[in-house]
């Protein structure tokens, strides 16, 4: 028993060691324009780690999402880091790396449920699905994007809820089901994924458990699981009303289309997870699905075959179980309920992946159980240049993650017809101040999508930059007609006061305040009250953006304050 502890530390800790080794590259990588400034370094949110900030995390939505503690997480990072981007990827690649020795423990403890295994297995069994989990490039986008903080943080409470709930199974320890329960709770909280974890549990207890067998075992089973529902139910709550802005409607994308392409994408992160080539950080979704085509009859062919050969091989449990986790953790994002525009996403397949790499992780154990050496040399070689192969390839890849420009670059290289790549990569440029091309991708986006929001939207924001506000003006009003949304009205505001529309400005601002209580757009609403003489209402709204932390608003309101010329007590 200690050489087998031993031999499991030796997987785990060196599969970390590995894993963390082969992202150190990406360390120097800075912020990307795709999430990054709303998450991290445009977010007031993150800069004050205190009650107040706990308080929001816990009660508000922010970006259309509920994750406290990936918030919290930021908030930590900005107090150490400040805005140096390496402390944010550093965390990054620390959690993985601890990830990656969870999924050793992890692999290990479901295998010993169902056989003894000997020092020499542990260690293979532990290593080998533990090390190309950890260096997998399509893990990548989990790791090396800072606003995929929420994945590897989501991924440690998984891990580590399942490994708490294996030893309450086998041992009845209360203590173990509490620290699972309270691990899935902070899951839950690093990003809302983790809805799933109730029936993974239940197909551990299916096998290798075996707690099933019986109705009273069953019963038994759904009974603890009834907590973690509970929590389930919240967590869905309140991703369908922080996600319903970004959700796309049934009329943009029918149901029977969502479902084949659902499908399709179920075969696609098969095929990227056993040869990861041509990965991108936007896939774009389909102008035209044909569910008779060549590429969904393969599909068809490839998921049903997998299904019925487990069905066949049902009482060797393994395989059935491996398959309904692969398909049941990637439900949420499959497609059915359609957030965003992308047809799948490499970060999707973070926590699906595990059931496969568990499932190697147990031929290899019984390769080296039944010693069978002809097998062994096989399966070592595979796995020494898998290895090399996939280490290159995730350097590789954590590289475009370098800056905005790269990224996009790689982006449209890939895809040169979807225009969220040339979106991005616009106002990256206009944020590097080389308007000409910024505004040639951005042209080039509404083109390639007249009817998107968010390409007219930052259009706008490019010309209203350049000084044009006339046409910024009607960039914000198509887009406003689209989807009225918060930041819209804002920057429409900002625009309107620009044309000397005051009038105007304060209904957009106001407008963009009934979507979200943004603390910026208190501040510019007082702005602009102050400029129309309305000094009360000026102090109103300064004071709000000053109690919802906006630091500019402070020195404002002491500003008007003092041009009002009455105690501040008063304007309290």
């Amino acid at each position: 028993m200690q050489d087998n502890r031993r031999a499991l530390i030796a997987a785990a800790i060196l599969s970390a060691l590995i894993t963390f080794i082969i992202y150190l590259p990406a360390l120097v990588n800075g912020f990307v324009n795709w999430d990054d400034p709303r998450y991290v370094f445009e977010n007031p949110w993150i800069q004050k780690l205190d009650l107040a900030f706990l308080k929001r995390a816990f009660t508000e939505v922010y970006f259309a999402n509920w994750h406290p503690l990936t918030m919290i997480s930021y908030a930590v990072d900005y107090a150490i880091w400040g805005l140096n981007p390496l402390g944010y990827h550093l965390l990054n690649n620390v959690i993985h790396s601890v990830n990656t020795a969870l999924v050793a423990v992890l692999t290990i403890r479901l295998i010993s449920v169902a056989r003894p295994l000997s020092p020499p297995s542990v260690f293979v069994a532990g290593f080998v699905p533990a090390l190309l989990f950890g260096i997998h490039p399509l893990h990548v986008e989990s790791v090396a994007w800072v606003s995929e903080r929420k994945d590897v943080l989501c991924a440690l409470f998984f891990i580590g809820s399942v490994i708490f709930y294996l030893r309450y199974a086998q041992q009845k320890k209360k203590l173990c089901y509490a620290l699972s329960l309270v691990s899935f709770a902070l899951a839950i909280m690093s990003k809302s994924m983790a809805v799933t974890l109730p029936a993974v549990l239940l197909l551990i207890d299916f096998y290798p458990l075996k707690r099933l067998s019986s109705l009273k075992g069953v019963l038994t089973a759904v009974a603890e699981k009834l907590p973690f529902f509970a929590i389930c139910a919240f967590a869905s709550i309140m991703a369908v009303y922080s996600q319903s802005s970004a959700m796309a409607s049934l009329e943009a994308i029918p149901f029977d289309i969502r479902l084949f392409s659902a499908l399709r994408s179920y075969a696609f992160y098969l095929e990227k997870l056993f040869v990861p080539i041509g990965l991108a950080p936007f896939y774009p979704y389909p102008a035209d699905i044909d569910p008779l085509s060549a590429d969904y009859l393969v599909t068809y062919g490839v998921l049903g075959g997998i299904t019925l050969i487990c069905l066949a091989a049902i009482r060797y449990r393994v395989f059935i179980v491996t398959w309904l986790y692969f398909l049941g953790t990637l439900l949420p994002v499959i497609g059915l309920v359609q957030v965003g525009m992308q047809s799948a996403a490499d970060r999707y397949m973070y926590l699906p992946s595990l059931s496969l790499l568990v499932l190697l992780g147990a031929g290899a154990a019984l390769i080296i159980e039944k010693e069978l050496k002809p097998l062994l040399a096989i399966f070592l070689g595979f796995v020494s240049i898998a290895t090399v192969a996939l280490s290159y390839a995730t350097v590789t890849q954590a590289a475009i993650w370098k800056d905005s420009v790269a990224l996009w670059d790689y982006g449209i290289e890939r895809y040169p017809d979807a225009y969220i790549p040339h979106i991005n990569r616009g106002v990256a440029f206009v944020r590097a101040g080389d308007f000409e091309k910024g505004m040639k991708d951005l042209d080039r986006a509404v083109e390639l999508n007249r009817f998107s929001r968010s390409a007219l939207y930052n259009r706008a924001l490019a010309l209203k930059t350049m000084g044009r506000y006339a046409e910024a003006l009607a960039d914000l009003d198509a887009a406003i007609s689209i989807k009225p949304m918060t930041d819209y009205y804002n920057n429409r505001g900002n625009v309107k006061k620009r044309l000397g529309d005051l009038n105007g400005a304060v209904s957009d601002y106001r407008s963009s305040l009934e979507l979200e209580q943004r603390p910026e757009t208190y501040f510019n609403l007082a702005l602009v009250l102050e400029e129309a003489g309305d000094m009360d209402g000026a102090m109103r709204s300064a004071q709000k953006a000053s109690e919802l932390g906006f630091r500019k608003a402070v020195e404002y309101l002491d500003y008007l304050k003092g041009r009002a010329r009455i105690p501040a007590q008063n304007a309290q």
